[in-house]
């Protein structure tokens, strides 16, 4: 009762603050308004005694109501909103250590990555239940303090993260086949927080020679090189907005938070703003969440010593306390931490060893107990299914009072907009009248690909939302979220008759020993002769070497590779030949003149071919050979380029590009025509 006592004063006092300008001031900021306060407050907190020296929280984001908190004991888990905790065998510190940080998969619910501060990077393949140490300087990775996890989210095979080591070592360790083996990028400085956003990390750090002098730096091309976009601020918190895409946030140390706005086009970059409380404040916490429904985007922001939890739905022009219940005072110790759960419904808390879990204010209506989609994530495809199951129970204790009508919002998914549950056994959905609602829904063919201004969106992760109504006409809704992925299949990437785009990759005119295109040493052309099928192929052709010339196109969005395996195509020589040929993927995430090549794979020299002959002969490249550590983005593909370092050039075709999914290898050999 004396914490409640403490946080309900703390909330009067922060209520009464005078808006004022101060705080962290940069060449690279922007002064905002003073924010005002409103009086919205929707959760109520109250200690969890079962879980005892808790630390961070880690909520998963395909199971809403299952949380993990990393205690002195090991991980707890929750798997009903904190109703019941269990303790995760394996995970004490004597075998995984102190725990920092946790990464979900976002593609896959049972893969799961956990940092330790001095024991390394984890990998659990089965949720949870076992762990494989994969990240030590054995396999690569930097440093055994491991401080944050990050992932690329674009990524379709889930093989590409990102470790930051804070002040235990220089660089960033990543990785691009799935934790197994890790290099280091970044190395002239200390990371600490990390945040990926479209093609852009962003990290906050220190110069290895200055301890003292902090900023934010980010990279364009996976790491490759840095820029300093933020100078002497130190962040302490970094977070990204639940449902608009592009906003980044930084928390400053002793000053207000950091805001940049959406960025509508790659490489240009708005201001950033200063934002939230006007007084100096020691933010370890953002994040964003969902509010009233699954198109309420609100953002939290926590400072445990002076203005506790904050809540904005407008980028904090204006703002409220959420501290009823939770301790808010000078004394909370380093280490304090929020978060919510994935659909926002609950809120959690770890201040100074104690547990707090945030619950909405019960209204009057139905109780919707669980809500899950199997499986919750999908490839698009015809006939493709999903289940949907919802426990829903009266809000009254009258044993007469009943629940009228149970739908779900699947217009997302191109489906009707109340997909209605039944509870009479003939559904999944066990007994009849038992409160368990269910149906099957199956997706149509077409991919509903929508915009890009919203972070959920199809591909990627999407909400579906239910609402239930009782016989009082009284509402309630939950959601829960489902990832959607196109499912691979085989296509023809350039054939010139069917398929035909692009032009020479050639624009910059750049040096071909930096395997960037060059036209003055290497020219593809789209020809009306000499094709395997059809009338036209692709003439590669340079008098000297070494040369670097591709074939793509900067006025075609880049295609996302990352669930395909193999490229293949046609190849013949002018003349029989040994010249060897390395074959390149080039990307393009603003346009040709941002464009990187991928890892060159030699035909010759790798086996597969003994030499270009005169007759077309299939070449089949796994995409995995053009993983690169750096520079190129595999999501963005936007042409094939060809190179060699033969000082007599090369003369050969190319025809029938196709990338190919194992299993549904497209197209078989087609006999040439005539």
């Amino acid at each position: 009762m004396l914490l409640r006592l403490l946080s309900v004063t703390r909330s009067l006092i922060v209520l009464l603050v005078v808006a004022g300008l101060c705080g962290v001031v940069s060449t690279a900021t922007v002064l905002a308004a003073a924010p005002t306060i409103s009086s919205e407050g929707r959760f109520v907190w109250d200690p969890e005694l079962h879980v005892l020296r808790a630390e961070r929280i880690f909520p998963n984001p395909h199971e809403p109501r299952r949380v993990w908190v990393a205690t002195a004991r090991g991980i707890m888990e929750t798997r009903d909103e904190g109703g019941t905790w269990d303790l995760l065998p394996h995970t004490g510190p004597d075998q995984l250590g102190r725990v920092s940080d946790v990464l979900f998969a976002p593609l896959k619910p049972q893969l799961a990555f956990l940092a330790s501060r001095e024991r390394g990077i984890f990998r659990s393949m089965d949720g949870g239940k076992t762990w494989q140490n994969v990240g030590t300087p054995a396999s690569g990775v930097t440093s055994l303090q491991v401080l944050r996890l990050a992932c690329d989210a674009n990524d379709r095979r889930s093989r590409i993260f990102y470790a930051t080591h804070g002040d235990g070592a220089t660089g960033i360790s990543k990785t691009v086949d799935g934790g197994n083996t890790w290099f280091s990028i970044g190395e002239h400085f200390f990371a600490h927080e990390i945040l990926l956003e479209g093609k852009e990390v962003l990290v906050s750090a220190h110069p290895r020679e200055e301890d003292d002098i902090w900023g934010i730096y980010h990279s364009l091309d996976s790491g490759e090189t840095w820029a300093e976009i933020v100078r002497d601020v130190r962040p302490t918190a970094a977070g990204l907005n639940r449902i608009k895409y592009g906003g980044v946030w930084f928390g400053i140390l002793k000053g207000r938070l950091l805001h940049r706005p959406h960025v509508v086009k790659f490489e240009i970059f708005p201001e950033w703003q200063q934002a939230g409380p006007p007084k100096n404040a020691q933010w370890t916490s953002i994040f964003g969440a969902f509010g009233r429904d699954t198109d309420d985007d609100v953002l939290y922001a926590y400072d445990p010593r002076q203005y506790g939890l904050i809540a904005s739905r407008d980028d904090f022009k204006t703002w409220w306390p959420e501290n009823t219940g939770l301790f808010v005072e000078p004394l909370v110790k380093e280490g304090a931490n929020v978060c919510a759960s994935a659909d926002g419904k609950v809120l959690y808390a770890s201040i100074n060893g104690q547990l707090y879990v945030g619950r909405l204010v019960p209204a009057d209506g139905p109780v919707i107990a669980s809500f899950a989609i199997t499986p919750n994530v999908v490839k698009w495809a015809k006939d493709g299914q999903i289940q949907l199951t919802a426990k829903v129970l009266p809000f009254d204790k009258d044993p007469k009072s009943k629940i009228k009508l149970v739908q779900v919002n699947l217009s997302a998914l191109r489906g009707p907009g109340n997909f209605t549950l039944c509870d009479d056994g003939k559904h999944n959905d066990g007994a009849a009248d038992d409160g368990v609602f269910s149906g099957t829904f199956a997706m149509g063919q077409d991919f509903p690909a929508q915009g890009q201004d919203r972070r959920l969106s199809i591909p990627g992760e999407i909400m579906v939302q239910v609402c239930a109504r009782d016989d009082k006409n009284r509402l309630a809704a939950d959601v829960a979220p489902l990832h959607v992925l196109p499912k691979p299949e085989s296509f023809v990437y350039w054939d010139g008759e069917t398929v035909r785009w692009g032009g020479k990759l050639a624009e910059g005119c750049r040096s071909a020993y930096s395997q960037k295109y060059d036209d003055r040493n290497g020219i593809v052309d789209d020809v009306e002769s000499e094709a395997r099928t059809g009338k036209r192929c692709l003439h590669v052709y340079s008098a000297r070497g070494p040369w670097v010339s591709g074939w793509g196109s900067s006025m075609i969005p880049g295609r996302n590779f990352t669930d395909m395996d193999y490229v293949s195509f046609w190849i013949k020589g002018q003349v029989a030949s040994k010249r060897d040929v390395r074959v390149m993927l080039s990307d393009s995430p603003g346009g040709e003149r941002e464009a990187h090549v991928s890892k060159g794979v030699w035909l010759i020299k790798e086996g597969y071919l003994q030499e270009l002959r005169t007759d077309y002969q299939q070449v089949r490249i796994p995409i995995a050979k053009f993983l690169k550590k750096t520079e190129f983005l595999l999501d963005v593909c936007g042409g094939i380029a060809f190179g060699g370092d033969d000082p007599r050039g090369h003369n050969f075709y190319v025809d029938d590009i196709c990338i190919e999914v194992e299993g549904s290898l497209n197209p078989a050999p087609l006999p040439p025509r005539k």
